[in-house]
């Protein structure tokens, strides 16, 4: 796997390619992620869809969040873990989390420039 860790790093699309097995070997994907993050858009729906994952994955790299499903984009535990940070993955986040203060200030605390994906309430709310 490690030859082939190395050709998904140099060109993600071939995640869709490889061995099903391989694909939804977490520590396989983990592995390539830390090496290229933009294989995050080719991962299984399996993986976007799990939350144990999704939120180790998103304390480590918060760009993930774009990545995952509805769902989880929805869960409060893995939107924090990604915007502590990451903080404009608030982006990503339901319009629900985006009125959330508390997320809205980690993320904001992360990097400022997420307030501008804060909902209009928070943000008018100086």
């Amino acid at each position: 796997p490690d030859a082939l860790a190395e050709l998904i790093v140099r060109d993600p699309p071939l995640l869709r390619w490889i061995d099903e097995e391989l694909q939804a070997d977490t520590d396989f994907i983990e592995e390539v992620l830390e090496k290229n993050w933009h294989v995050a858009q080719y991962i299984t729906e399996e993986l976007k869809e799990d939350r144990t994952w999704g939120l180790s994955m998103c304390r480590k790299d918060g760009r993930l969040l774009r990545h995952l499903s509805p769902s989880l984009r929805s869960d409060s535990d893995v939107v924090m873990a990604a915007v502590r940070n990451y903080g404009l993955a608030l982006q990503h986040a339901s319009d629900a989390l985006r009125s959330d203060c508390e997320i809205v200030i980690f993320a904001v605390k992360s990097n400022g420039l997420a307030l501008q994906f804060a909902s209009p309430e928070l943000r008018d709310d100086q």
